[in-house]
């Protein structure tokens, strides 16, 4: 199913495993830590993308203005 390849890609990105499986369970990855690689942040919307700018951080779309 699409809908569960896409969560499976969400969580990858933003969640890693306890080293050593001591903690048992995951933790969240920190956003510089996330790498260049797949980019999917939400499956709710999967065009949309982090973005930071003076100092403000957001998960959505960013709008150029003329």
């Amino acid at each position: 199913m699409p809908a569960i390849e896409t969560l499976r890609r969400v969580w990858t990105r933003h969640f890693d495993r306890g080293k050593d499986g001591q903690d048992g369970g995951a933790r969240l990855r920190p956003v510089q830590g996330r790498g260049p690689g797949d980019r999917l942040e939400s499956p709710y919307d999967t065009e949309a993308r982090f973005r930071s700018k003076a100092g403000t951080t957001w998960t959505g779309y960013m709008v150029h203005t003329i």
